[in-house]
């Protein structure tokens, strides 16, 4: 888009504003009363559910740093059926851009033009807006729309979404509904109005008097709460909770809020999402949304049936871990009895083929290091990591059950047989993993640290190594990060979980505003600014994102039911020098609890830890928790009105509760239950009070990008050898490797299995500077993806990390991989180069790099953007490399080129 005109721009939001401030909602509070929202000069379409109704605008504390524009509504009980969505209006975006300026005079649109409205943040929403022409009398303004040809526009990201422009439908001549779905709503925070003159003779200037987006809101109120010293951290826990909200249905929660053919209730990636409703807006209303949900997604062998995505292993394995959630949340006896058979049924299909060689798990999340996604085909088999990832999930739900199943005395034969096999499957995992302890990797070893399969030691390797690099520790997929999260939790490695907290997610609060996203990496701030599309265009409102909000409460703020429906309630927060203060409530069928808790330094050496608890409904038994060391701080004593639980009787049943935490924790079982207040004193060691508990890691590969040398790049980057994609007329490549390459692979990956990607011939030109040396000429070929033939609408695509398109040679793929091997017995330092030329202007991708190994990245990601000329990119390296290559606007690589020495042309590192 072009800069706008100020005074177009000024226009168009005046006359807005007076539009939203003349049909505002009258705001109530004491009658719970509201006015209807509607343009005056026109009636537009009729809308599916009805507007917003028995609210209090102002029943919740204000929370400046959520995105949530409706956080501190309330409903009233009594006259509002929660299960019935309501919708609210938004009359005015936040900002927008005009192209070209000079379209809009005074009070009328001229020209063609391009209108392009910011609404702030994502909301789950249509858009609306009002075209009169101007030079119909405004007594009737309804006259049709003659000359102008109309088109609109949505998207989560500052262009337009794939698919998601088209014609508005027009309704009563001069009210339009941009209808891209069934359901109507979408993920959006960015809107377009297209105005072409189709006659610019006869064509009579325009008005839009009128734009507004429908939101629709399931009418549910925060019941829960958080905030800390630390911004950010507050702006995680209501991003995830924001997420959640707007993919609230009236009978289910949905996976994904742009309609792209996946939103839908999916199993397992809803373990994360009703987490966080249980947490954030737990109340009679939710806890029947997640056991109705429940029941839906419900794949037992006794009263299940066949679900989206049952087929994947850990699947039913997540839906048993959310039935135990809302077990733990509600105290719901009998609902939970119910559901046991299939919980056990679950279970017990994974117990019998525990580590079984061939085991198709179809799926264990969206990182290289489990195999990136689908794994079920015979030519891509999932990996190790994927497969004790895996396991140890096992092995943490069956323990997880048996926890459950002990209050509940119909089944203490169970409970006690499901501790035994929890015991068995522990040295099973123990004793004939070969990778265990020392090579498991960051997914597998957080899940056996939450499955109580690490031993102490095995605690220390993990959280001082496999655990400790900032370079490894984020999981490309927000959804796998939640159980690295309570492998930390488990470990009681709160300084490192509160680090990967803004290493993992504190990116998305800089690249989007709303919601978090499906697909995350830390280095995509380098590139990525706020609203900007993103490599592998992601969902951004994906509410599988959001599990860190309900490990925040339970973990970081430590408020935990020791029995199911909290009927007894542990509340142990974490704070320490660098985490100073946590204020935050959890909702429980009985009312909420408070907790209040702060770190202060009392004199040199010294400091003080204090616990207020909140418990107005003064819930029967309640138990405070304090660390004996914090960092180098060591607990002294501990003053307040209860008394201390011996070790012995420390609360073991408590949900997630661990050796590791049970170990460094004093429980303390307070005498007076609606307001308690402790104070610890800490003698602390004076270093290292601030130092990092996540180690800043380096990348141990260097990239490098060449935008000078373009096409006679090759004889420098190339030295070695080099493949030149679809050089030859036919397409085929031109192959010439180095002796210590043994292979190089170049493939697609994504639900239909690992297959070959074809290059296409482009031409050949005497005189092109980007075009490859051949010969006495110059050729080009390439392979990719347009960014016009992706995300085509119609395509079903159930877990997307990449861009889905048809590449040159016709198929469809993902993303591209291109993985080299390199002789294992010839160790040495070696640059691998990609030459690029952009197919269109704006095209735009992204490179991913890790050992072929590992499968670790080893370089920060790049960008490739603005070369039309060509460009090099470069990375050097002393081992076999994968190279992930993600569209942004469309990709293409030209030739994969080895060199063992630095070229002698000038070199830059974007």
């Amino acid at each position: 888009m072009s800069s706008f005109s100020t005074s177009a721009k000024s226009m168009l939001m005046l006359l807005w504003l007076f539009v939203a401030l003349t049909t505002a909602y009258v705001q109530n509070t004491a009658t719970w009363t509201q006015h209807q929202l509607s343009n005056p000069a026109s009636k537009g379409p009729p809308e599916p559910f009805p507007e917003l109704f028995g609210f209090d605008p102002v029943g919740n504390p204000a929370v400046p740093l959520s995105p949530d524009p409706l956080v501190r509504y309330t409903w009233d009980k009594s006259t509002v059926n929660a299960s019935q969505l309501q919708i609210y209006r938004v009359p005015q975006p936040v900002d927008i851009v005009i192209t070209p300026p000079s379209a809009i005079q005074n009070d009328s649109i001229v020209d063609s033009v391009i209108i392009q409205m910011d609404w702030g943040v994502e909301r789950a929403a249509w858009f609306e807006f009002v075209l009169s022409q101007s030079s119909l009398s405004s007594s009737n303004n309804l006259g049709k729309i003659s000359g102008w040809h109309v088109e609109a526009g949505l998207s989560e990201f500052n262009s337009v979404y794939p698919g998601k422009k088209r014609k508005p439908v027009l309704y009563n001549n001069t009210y339009f509904r941009l209808e891209t779905n069934k359901e109507l709503y979408e993920g959006i925070r960015y809107t377009w109005i297209y105005l072409t003159k189709t006659d610019p003779a006869n064509a009579q200037p325009l008005s839009l008097p009128s734009v507004s987006l429908v939101a629709k809101i399931k009418p549910i109120a925060y019941q829960g709460s958080f905030s800390s010293q630390d911004d950010r951290l507050t702006q995680t826990w209501y991003r995830g909770a924001y997420g959640v909200r707007l993919n609230m249905e009236a009978q289910e929660f949905n996976s994904i809020l742009i309609e792209r053919g996946d939103r839908v209730a999916i199993q397992g990636d809803g373990h994360p999402t009703m987490a966080t409703a249980l947490q954030a807006f737990g109340d009679a209303p939710v806890y029947d949304l997640v056991q109705t949900q429940l029941w839906k997604t419900n794949s037992g062998h006794v009263n299940g049936h066949h679900v989206v995505d049952d087929t994947i292993m850990s699947y039913p394995m997540y839906w048993v871990g959310s039935v135990l959630d809302w077990y733990w949340a509600t105290g719901d006896q009998d609902g939970f009895a119910k559901l046991v058979p299939d919980v056990l049924s679950i279970v017990d299909a994974r117990i019998n083929d525990f580590l079984k060689d061939g085991l198709k798990i179809v799926w264990q999340g969206w990182d290289d290091r489990l195999g990136n996604g689908w794994c079920f085909h015979d030519n891509d088999p999932c990996n190790q990591e994927g497969h004790l990832t895996f396991a140890a999930l096992v092995v943490k739900v069956v323990r997880d059950v048996y926890r459950a199943l002990v209050h509940l005395p119909q089944f203490d034969k169970d409970a006690a047989r499901y501790k035994t096999v929890h015991g068995n499957l522990v040295n099973r995992f123990r004793s004939t993993v070969p990778e265990y302890p020392d090579k498991l990797g960051v997914h597998s070893s957080a899940n056996a640290l939450a499955a109580g399969i690490a031993t102490p030691a095995d605690r220390d390797l993990w959280i001082n190594s496999t655990l400790n690099d900032s370079v490894t520790i984020c999981s490309w997929s927000t959804f796998n990060q939640y159980w690295i999260l309570q492998g930390f939790a488990a470990a009681d490695a709160m300084e490192s979980a509160i680090e990967s907290i803004h290493h993992c997610w504190g990116n998305m609060l800089d690249t989007g505003k709303g919601c978090f996203f499906e697909l995350s990496s830390p280095d995509w701030t380098s590139f990525r600014k706020d609203g900007d599309r993103l490599p592998t265009t992601p969902s951004l409102c994906h509410p599988w994102a959001s599990g860190v909000t309900a490990w925040m409460s339970t973990a970081l703020a430590g408020i935990r039911p020791m029995m199911p429906g909290y009927a007894a309630t542990l509340v142990a927060p974490y704070v320490s020098a660098t985490h100073a203060r946590v204020n935050a409530t959890v909702p429980t069928p009985k009312g909420s609890i408070a907790v209040y808790a702060k770190w202060q330094e009392a004199k040199l050496g010294a400091a003080m830890a204090t616990i207020h608890v909140e418990n107005p409904q003064r819930l029967p038994e309640l138990y405070v928790g304090f660390r004996k060391s914090v960092r180098k701080c060591h607990l002294q004593e501990v003053k307040g009105n209860g008394t201390i639980v011996k070790e012995a009787e420390a609360p073991w049943q408590a949900k997630d509760w661990t050796e590791a935490i049970a170990q460094n924790v004093v429980v303390l079982r307070a005498t007076s239950y609606h307001t308690v207040s402790f104070q610890a004193a800490y003698v602390c060691e004076q270093q290292n009070q601030g130092a990092s508990a996540l180690r800043h890691g380096n990348y141990p590969a260097s990239v490098s990008i060449d935008r000078k040398s373009q096409g006679d790049g090759l004889k420098e980057h190339g030295a070695d050898g080099y493949i030149l994609l679809g050089a030859n007329t036919n397409g085929t490549n031109v192959e010439n490797l180095p002796s210590y390459v043994s292979s190089v692979e170049i493939y697609s990956h994504g639900f239909e299995g690992s297959n070959p990607v074809d290059a296409a011939y482009v031409g050949s030109s005497d005189t092109d500077p980007a075009y490859l040396p051949f010969g006495d000429s110059r050729r080009l070929g390439w392979l990719g993806m347009d960014d016009d033939t992706y995300w085509n609408p119609g395509i079903v695509v159930d877990v997307n990390t990449t861009n889905f398109g048809k590449i040159a040679g016709g198929k469809e793929q993902s993303s591209v991989l291109i993985s080299v091997h390199k002789d294992k017995d010839k160790a040495m330092r070696y640059k691998l180069s990609l030459y690029c030329v952009a197919k269109t202007e704006h095209e735009q991708f992204a490179l991913r790099v890790m050992d072929l190994s590992t499968l670790n990245v080893i370089a920060p990601t790049k960008m490739i953007d603005k070369h039309s000329k060509g460009v090099w990119w470069s990375v050097e390296y002393d081992s076999s490399v994968r190279l992930r290559i993600m569209g942004i606007y469309g990709m293409h690589i030209s030739a994969v080129a080895f060199s063992r020495s630095a070229p002698t042309i000038s070199a830059t590192t974007d």
